[in-house]
Formats: structure tokens, sequence, C-alpha cells
């Protein structure tokens, strides 16, 4: 089963907090979209921590808050709780932190975890190729 925001607060008992937060609940829902998933898997796979290709899109949600935000990516603790968010949501993939961080130049992020694959994966994501229609083959 897909990691769910309530098994966040769950294992992250510091983070109970944040459990009405309806920001940090936007930011775990779009690193748990399967596109997000896809993206900090493949940056774990070369070695490349698992948030890097994502931050980008934090920021903008919390730049997009503005003043009304109830999650300051200024916060160290907020900054951790959400690469806590990325170890819930890539363990059902059998992916756990490797204990190396790397820069990370984005916005408010300096650092951030890479992943290994470790097995026992409880989910898979699977990526089809389809066929386009025939009238888009002939555009140009």
């Amino acid at each position: 089963m897909k990691a769910t925001y309530e098994k966040f607060i769950e294992e992250n008992q510091v983070c109970k907090n944040l459990a009405d937060n309806r920001d940090a609940k936007a930011i775990f829902e779009i690193l748990n979209r399967n596109e997000q998933i896809y993206d900090a898997i493949s940056a774990s796979d070369r070695g490349r921590p698992a948030l890097a290709p994502n931050v980008d899109l934090l920021e903008e949600y919390i730049n997009s808050r503005g003043e009304a935000t109830t999650f300051d990516l200024s916060s160290t603790f907020h900054r951790t709780a959400v690469g806590r968010m990325e170890k819930t949501i890539l363990k059902p993939f059998g992916y756990e932190p490797s204990n190396v961080q790397k820069s990370l130049i984005a916005g408010h992020f300096k650092s951030a975890s890479c992943y290994e694959y470790v097995g026992n994966e409880e989910m898979k994501l699977v990526i089809n190729a389809v066929e386009a229609k025939e009238d888009n083959k002939t555009k140009k």
C-alpha cells in the first residue's frame, strides 16, 4: 500500500504537531504523486538525493501560499519533516536512507539524504508505454 500522511505522522511522532497542518499535508501529497516518486527513485538510483528533483515543486507550493502558509521552509524542523516524509513515501518501494547526505543547492534546502534500494518492497511503480493515436503520428 502506498504511504499515507497518517502513516507519516504515526511513524514520526516528533512530527505529530503537523497532523492537522494543511500545508504539511499538501507537501506530503506532492511528494507522494507517482511522478514525484518516480523522480525520487530515479535520483536515488543515480546516487543523488531523493528530494533533489522535487524541491522546486515544494518551494513553488509554499511560495504560492504566501503569508497564509502554515509550513515555514526556513525552519530546520520543517525541512527535516520533509525529509521524513520522503522516507515514509519511499519505504514501500524498498528504498531506505543510505546514511549519505549530499549538498543540495535549492531554495531553503542545503542538503538531503540519498536512498538505496534494499528490497522487501511492498509496491512497484509501473510505467506504461502506449501507442499514440494515429492522427498524432502524422503531426510534425
